[in-house]
């Protein structure tokens, strides 16, 4: 009997669980369909979504909203935004607040979605500033979930490793080589709209093969006709059974003999013997050689001997590039600071004025943003920083020397220079001024402007008096 009524508790339970769980079907538009659109589609889906038993969500662009409210009214479907600002109002010129939305019969709002956080700079903080600005006004978050690099690379979250690679919208007439740009058109046109997933590419690749060995040939005769130019290959035709000729490159003497000079050179560097005989005055000849050394894959042997012939206490090999023993770097140095008189409280973590350190984070996150596009002979300098009671007023100006690098940093539409704008504001207001700020960035061409008195003396680096 006890059996009997524990087995139909447990499915009295299991079929109250199956009650209290709904099914929810979201769809994001992302940026399409306008107004008639949005109108006409909703009409279609009406009869099959009112016999669903399922909950419909349509999270639609903001010019859609009013009129898909409109539209759904009397029937299942709930009409949800794609975004929305956390604070109630203010200075946030094309922003939309939750009260906002509530006001006009949103139910619920998209927050945290991948495309916000690549494309605008959306973070964690951010994200969690947005869902209870949610829950204040009454509207039901759907909070996109992504995973981090880390956890992708130890698969915790997915199985199957799907690499994803975000291609900036640069005209490819801006990339000046060729072969670069060639393979910028193959990856965009694998996407189809900029966002390139590896099983993506790896299905145009089996479709392509032809395209992408051509490409690779191009690069090998473009290097080929540079050795040739430069006097270290030569090239040959041979002719055999009359009617095939065929290409031969060999080697010049002037290439045997750099090969022979670049053998030689990882052996001295290696067995470093006739180095503890030199004097002092050569070790900075062999502190260049270090270079060598790293390229070659044997800087850390080469290290271990350089200690031997001059007191060093550490010699770490570094690669910033490939970020090659930073951590070590930076626990050999803790490893050997001692204290010393203090010249600043302990709140103090720079001796700059908060101006040059807002122009210094624009400049990082620029740096950040455009990566190998553009030179780092840029400069940005703050002026205007002007703080009030509950915001600070900021205008930073990026000085480039070059038009078609003042392109590369504004962006179709400006766009990058919009991602700038919002990393650089975020960590302004979270780690230098603790408080919200209004940033204005303007891009300048000045040609030569580090042979200017005026910028050098802006920077620090020459003294005014």
């Amino acid at each position: 009997m006890e059996i009997a009524k524990a087995m139909n508790n447990k499915l009295l339970i299991k079929k109250r669980g199956n009650q209290m769980r709904r099914k929810v079907v979201a769809g994001n538009w992302k940026m399409n369909m306008l107004p008639n659109e949005a109108m006409s589609f909703i009409r279609q889906i009406e009869s099959e979504v009112n016999n669903s038993k399922a909950e419909v969500i349509l999270c639609v662009p903001y010019t859609d909203l009013f009129y898909s409210l409109l539209t759904a009214q009397d029937t299942k479907i709930k009409i949800g935004a794609q975004n929305m600002h956390w604070e109630e109002k203010g200075a946030y010129t094309g922003e939309i607040s939750g009260q906002m939305l509530k006001c006009i019969g949103v139910e619920y709002v998209i927050i945290g979605h991948s495309e916000r956080r690549q494309y605008f700079a959306e973070t964690d903080e951010t994200v969690n500033k947005k869902v209870k600005a949610a829950h204040k006004y009454g509207l039901k978050p759907i909070v996109c979930v992504g995973e981090n690099l880390e956890q992708r690379e130890s698969g915790k979250i997915f199985k199957k490793e799907n690499a994803v690679i975000i291609l900036n919208e640069t005209n490819p007439d801006m990339i000046e080589n060729e072969q670069e740009k060639e393979i910028f058109k193959m990856l965009y046109e694998a996407s189809k709209d900029g966002i390139l997933e590896s099983k993506e590419f790896e299905k145009w690749c089996n479709v392509s093969y032809s395209r992408i060995l051509k490409w690779f040939d191009n690069i090998l005769d473009k290097q080929r006709d540079i050795l040739v130019n430069e006097g270290l290959i030569i090239a040959e035709e041979k002719t055999s059974f009359k009617i095939f000729t065929s290409t031969i490159y060999t080697a010049t003497p002037e290439l045997k003999k750099e090969a022979i000079e670049l053998a030689g050179l990882k052996k001295y560097l290696k067995e470093y013997t006739l180095i503890k005989d030199r004097e002092a005055i050569e070790v900075v000849i062999f502190e260049e050689y270090l270079i060598y050394a790293q390229i070659m894959g044997i800087a850390k042997e080469v290290a271990k001997e350089f200690k031997d012939i001059y007191p060093f206490v550490e010699v770490v090999p570094t690669s910033g590039l490939k970020n090659d023993n930073v951590d070590h770097l930076i626990s050999v140095i803790k490893k050997y600071l001692h204290d010393e008189v203090k010249y600043f409280p302990d709140e103090y973590y720079t001796s700059s004025s908060m101006k040059f350190m807002a122009s210094e984070i624009v400049r990082e996150k620029l740096l950040q943003v455009t990566e190998d596009e553009i030179p780092h002979s840029i400069t940005c300098i703050t002026t205007l920083f002007e703080e009030k009671k509950d915001i600070v007023n900021i205008s930073v100006d990026i000085i480039v020397d070059r038009d078609n690098v003042k392109r590369i940093i504004i962006g179709k539409n400006g766009s990058r220079l919009k991602t700038v704008g919002t990393l650089a504001r975020t960590e302004i207001e979270s780690e230098l001024v603790g408080k919200k700020v209004y940033l204005e960035l303007f891009v300048k061409t000045i040609k030569n402007w580090k042979d200017k008195e005026k910028y050098l003396v802006e920077l620090g680096f020459i003294d005014n008096e």
